[in-house]
């Protein structure tokens, strides 16, 4: 009778225990969706940033193609930049993808046994952590990207103006 009773309270403490690895679980996965969610708006932003600045980028090129004779430095910084915005667009994707990956997970996750949940929780934590960095170097490369940009622009504004007080 007493390996029974003591059967029961380990069933019990172990029911118990198991309930709250859950209910952790849930709740770190709920923290860790509220920080996807701060990590959209950021790659959001840095999207539309990296839409504008393709926009500026193809608006340059015009101009430089356009010129005569063609600048070879302006030629290459427009080179550097169309291989950094393919880097950006790269990684930007892969965000993207990752966030339509978690709203597949929030919708199974409760299915998941508590390891599937563990393991799915530490993949996220290394995806955001990655995620976070991709955004500070992204950030800092648009931000070098538009002061080249804004420098380029007015390269060629002064060229011409030049160019068309010449020809007067």
């Amino acid at each position: 009778m007493k390996k029974i009773i003591l059967a029961l309270a380990a069933v019990a403490v172990l029911a118990i225990s198991c309930d709250n690895k859950s209910k952790e679980l849930n709740e770190k996965f709920t923290q860790l969706m509220t920080q996807k969610d701060s990590l959209q708006t950021v790659s959001a932003d840095l999207q539309a940033t990296f839409e504008k600045m393709t926009t500026m980028h193809k608006q340059m090129s015009e101009k430089i193609n356009a010129m005569q004779p063609l600048d070879s430095s302006l030629l290459a910084s427009l080179a550097e930049h169309e291989a950094a915005f393919t880097s950006q667009s790269t990684v930007l994707e892969g965000q993207k993808k990752t966030f339509e990956g978690y709203v597949d997970l929030a919708t199974n996750f409760a299915a998941l046994s508590a390891e599937e949940k563990e393991a799915q929780i530490n993949t996220i934590i290394e995806n955001n952590t990655k995620m976070m960095e991709e955004n500070t170097t992204l950030k800092t490369l648009q931000e070098n990207m538009m002061k080249a940009h804004e420098g380029i622009m007015a390269k060629l504004n002064d060229t011409t103006a030049t160019t068309n007080t010449e020809k007067k």
